[in-house]
């Protein structure tokens, strides 16, 4: 069962941020939404594989990387999500553009 908490770039809690786990096919599985502590949490198992979790703030005032779990009969952790500002998004772009692909 996927569970996890979103929180802006301070680490304050983000009510009401949207929450969608998809296969590695890019197909939603799970939609969800955090309620006022900034927590989410799935109801029903996944079949094991590898899924994508990734959150959408509904006011447009931050963005999120994508995370990737494993789902292998073992207890997942829950998921701490953080939130970049549109400033941090803007660098990160700028740095991609300029510097390219630094991952080995």
């Amino acid at each position: 069962i996927v569970t996890g908490i979103v929180k802006d770039e301070r680490g304050n809690l983000l009510p009401g941020a949207l929450v969608t786990v998809r296969d590695m096919q890019d197909v939603p599985l799970r939609a969800l939404k955090t309620n006022r502590l900034g927590q989410f949490a799935a109801s029903t198992p996944l079949p094991l594989g590898t899924y994508l979790v990734e959150v959408e703030d509904p006011m447009k005032r931050y963005a999120f990387d994508r995370a990737q779990i494993t789902v292998n009969n073992t207890i997942i952790p829950a998921i701490e999500m953080h939130a970049k500002t549109q400033k941090q998004v803007n660098r990160d772009k700028l740095a991609q553009v300029i510097f390219g692909d630094q991952t080995p």
